[in-house]
Order: C-alpha cells, then sequence, then structure tokens
C-alpha cells in the first residue's frame, strides 16, 4: 500500500523534470529493459556508478538497498518500488501533498 500510495504521489505530484530523472536513473539500473531490475543488475549497475568503493563495499551497500527496495520481495525492483526508495520523502511526503492525494 504504501508503494502504491508514494506511486501515485510520484506521478501526480511531481514535475515532468523530476519524473524523466526518476525514469532515467531506473533506466540505467534496467540493463536489459525489461522494465524490472533485478539482483546482478543492480549489483553491477552499483558497480558502475560507485567506483570507488571495493567489491565488498558494492555488495553489501548493493545487498541492502535492494533488500529495501525489493518490498514484495519477489525478486526484482520494478518502477514503483525504484520511486518509493529513491525519491526524497522528506520533500514529497508532506502535508499539503498528502492532502491533496487523499
Amino acid at each position: 500500500m504504501k508503494t502504491a500510495a508514494i506511486t501515485f504521489m510520484v506521478t501526480h505530484m511531481t514535475t515532468k523534470k523530476e519524473q524523466a530523472e526518476l525514469k532515467k536513473t531506473f533506466n540505467l539500473f534496467d540493463l536489459n529493459g525489461d522494465g524490472k531490475i533485478a539482483k546482478q543488475e543492480f549489483i553491477d549497475s552499483y558497480k558502475k556508478v560507485y567506483t570507488a568503493l571495493d567489491e565488498e563495499q558494492v555488495l553489501a551497500q548493493a545487498s541492502e538497498f535492494f533488500e529495501r527496495a525489493d518490498t514484495d520481495k519477489n525478486g526484482s525492483i520494478d518502477y514503483g518500488e525504484w520511486c518509493a526508495a529513491t525519491i526524497n520523502r522528506r520533500n514529497m511526503l508532506n502535508e499539503a501533498n498528502l492532502k491533496g492525494c487523499f
């Protein structure tokens, strides 16, 4: 339910520029373009973004993020889960936005 609410807010209460940025970053991690990010895709992409980290740090951080983002625990992150995991919640989840959605 929380992911659905945040996805709704992202699509209705963000600017086109913010939406484009979310989609752009999602696509950078969705290496095969199937609309979802598998754990190995996420790890491979994470390595490219965080080049200063060693292999162990990459695996630990990427795994932690992936486990939190994969809220339905199906082994992949879809766009809704991506939005929920990466938006700036402090800016998005304020009283005015919540009232506007509900």
